[in-house]
């Protein structure tokens, strides 16, 4: 026993183990797939700003030069035949020229097949935008500073609004730069032209802009069912993207995967992110699309005002590039609609390769719509503590399974060992058993053959004694015979409707002289009209005379034995022998159906036997469909068996 106690205890440590580490396991699985959701989300909202990014990139020209309308309507054709969604463009305005801090903000559509711009009302939709640039008018301040000789470059202010999103419409407010050159001439030019009696220079700096209005529809049947599925259709996650709407709220613009009661919020999403913004590479291609021009150093404002750019035409020599700073230097103390200017890059050097510049690109606006995710499972917590319960109950189901194998195991050597020492006794009784009435015929036959007997009375009876003895022997033989074929599957029953009353009687007729030399009483109680049962007829008899030899070996107290046949309920015949003798023990009762099996009464007794008889009993009946039972009591015992009748 100290192995299956050994695997016992192994499998415990398991389980231990097993527990612990598949909520590593867990552990790192959720975290490994709140990084890829996140990831994929991430993912999501860059190609979207990249489209948008695309257009705002586009549609970028510059109102001064001759061909502006054809340059804007060749590179809305090239946007056009190259994008994915060439639909999600609407209508194209422009704001007209600015002519003063308080006049009307008024705009021109473009036409792209005219190649045009022709007046037009402020489209309702566009009302935000509107108010947005009404806002964010404001006067440029700039401190008296002396210049010296600056050589060969012209300097020019540049002003570019920092907030071109307007999700809610949804449009895009692309500024087109507006620039003003600074004083240039004479070897002490100052910013004298215009100074106050402070020595502060003021510029009136209004851009103008070009407004795209984007088709809402689109990006929600569209763009986004393109991105989810590209980015979120491998495991299924219920989306929801929310926009904003012009009352401070938001809006479903998209759902899948959610009943039409259920909606997803920042509380109970597994992963979220902002998007419909515009790329800072976006911004540099505005910048430096002027050939000959170099960016000396942006100064950003505060979100909602604007980022000012100090731009200096090439060549540009040392002295230049010194005087070019000392502007910069003066424009980040200066405020500007909201906030205060502050410098993001620096200038010092000469030299300065064109179109690089030294400053940053700054990143434009802030995502406005949002992608909220959420697992299929109701969240990733969820999903990820239903797959450890799942491996749980797996793991431990196969550890369970281990541990009830190592105690079928055990069982099954235990009862191996008994199953051989009762072997080793059913050896040990056939033996004696064979070996009685084998003495007996010898001692006859030799007697026999010697012709000590004389008398042929006695001889008659030492011939009845080698018949009897015979017969025992060959009952023994048969009957183990009978076993081994049962058991290995090779005996082969003949069933056919029978008689069993007729065929019950005849075997009761034939263990006659048996009966008699036991001294026992018999009855016999057969119903009338039974129906016929399927039995095999040799079958049947050995059975019966089993249980008939039984009731005489164990009875003997009561020298008594019946034999009736019933039908009962449910299309069955029930045969039952009973006996008055002492009845069986308690704790042989589970066992006296077992092959070898003799109980301590048998053994203390030494009543001939060899543990076969009620085995063979069982199963003969059970090979007819039938079963075998038994009640017992200190008044004695009755064994039943039942077999279905011939349909």
């Amino acid at each position: 026993m100290l192995w299956p106690t050994a695997l016992v205890v192994l499998v415990g440590v398991l389980a231990f183990f097993q527990y612990r580490w598949l909520g590593q396991v867990s552990e790192a699985d959720r975290a490994r797939q709140r990084t890829t959701l996140n990831q994929r989300a991430r993912e999501f909202a860059a190609d979207f700003d990249r489209e948008i990014g695309h257009v705002y990139n586009a549609l970028q020209f510059d109102p001064a030069l001759p061909d502006a309308n054809d340059t804007l309507a060749r590179r809305y054709a090239e946007w056009r035949d190259g994008a994915a969604f060439p639909q999600l463009v609407g209508r194209i305005f422009l704001t007209t020229e600015y002519v003063g801090e308080d006049a009307p903000v008024t705009v021109t559509v473009f036409d792209p097949a005219t190649h045009t711009f022709s007046p037009a009302e402020w489209p309702a939709s566009l009302d935000a935008v509107r108010d947005r640039l009404v806002t964010m008018r404001h006067r440029f301040s700039a401190p008296a500073t002396p210049f010296s000789s600056v050589g060969s470059a012209t300097f020019r202010f540049v002003s570019i609004s920092q907030s071109p999103v307007f999700a809610a419409v949804p449009a895009l407010l692309i500024p087109l730069p507006t620039v003003q050159p600074l004083p240039k001439d004479g070897a002490e030019a100052e910013f004298a032209t215009g100074a106050d009696e402070k020595g502060i220079v003021r510029f009136d700096i209004e851009p103008r802009y070009l407004v795209v209005e984007l088709d809402k529809s689109v990006l929600a049947t569209a763009v986004i069912p393109a991105l989810v599925e590209k980015h979120l259709a491998v495991d299924d996650y219920r989306v929801e993207v929310l926009t904003p709407t012009s009352d401070g709220h938001s809006t479903a613009v998209f759902r899948k995967g959610l009943a039409a009661d259920a909606d997803i919020s920042a509380d109970n999403a597994d992963a979220w992110a902002t998007f419909f913004s515009v790329r800072t590479d976006n911004l540099r291609d505005a910048l430096f699309r002027t050939a000959g021009r170099s960016v000396a150093g942006p100064t950003q404002a505060a979100a909602t005002s604007r980022m000012s750019i100090v731009v200096a035409e090439t060549p540009r020599d040392a002295k230049a590039a010194a005087e070019l700073q000392a502007v910069e230097s003066a424009l980040q103390s200066q405020p500007a609609a909201g906030g205060r200017i502050s410098s993001t890059g620096s200038t010092a050097g000469a030299g300065g390769a064109g179109g690089a510049g030294g400053g940053a690109i700054l990143a434009f606006g802030s995502g406005a719509w949002q992608l909220l995710l959420q697992h299929p499972a109701g969240s990733l917590e969820a999903a990820v503590a239903g797959a450890r319960r799942r491996n749980l109950a797996i793991s431990f189901g196969v550890l369970a399974v281990l541990s009830v194998s190592v105690f079928l195991i055990s069982i099954n050597a235990q009862r191996s060992q008994q199953l051989a020492a009762q072997q080793m006794d059913f050896v040990a009784t056939v033996s004696h058993e064979l070996r009685t009435p084998i003495a007996v015929i010898r001692s006859a036959a030799q007697n026999l053959s010697a012709g000590v007997i004389h008398d042929e009375a006695r001889a008659k009876k030492y011939g009845e004694l080698i018949d009897t003895e015979g017969r025992r022997l060959t009952e023994m033989v048969e009957e183990v015979l009978e076993f081994a074929g049962i058991s290995g599957g090779k005996r082969q029953f003949a069933i056919a409707p029978t008689d069993i009353g007729q065929l019950t009687t005849d075997v009761v007729n034939s263990s006659a002289s048996l009966i008699r030399e036991a001294g026992f009483e018999v009855e016999v109680a057969v119903a009338p009209d039974l129906p016929a049962v399927n039995l095999d007829e040799s079958a049947y008899r050995r059975a019966l005379n089993n249980l008939i030899g039984n009731a005489l070996k164990y009875g003997a107290d009561g020298h008594w034995l019946s034999v009736v046949v019933n039908a009962v309920p449910h299309h069955q015949v029930v045969v039952t022998v009973t006996d008055k003798g002492r009845g069986i023990d308690t704790k042989d009762v589970p066992h006296i159906f077992d092959a070898f099996y003799r109980g301590a009464y048998a053994k203390d007794r030494q009543i001939h036997g060899n543990g076969l008889g009620l085995s063979l009993v069982k199963r003969i009946a059970e090979a007819h469909g039938g079963t075998v039972s038994v009640r017992t009591s200190p008044a004695g015992s009755a064994f039943s068996m039942t077999f279905p009748v011939h349909a």
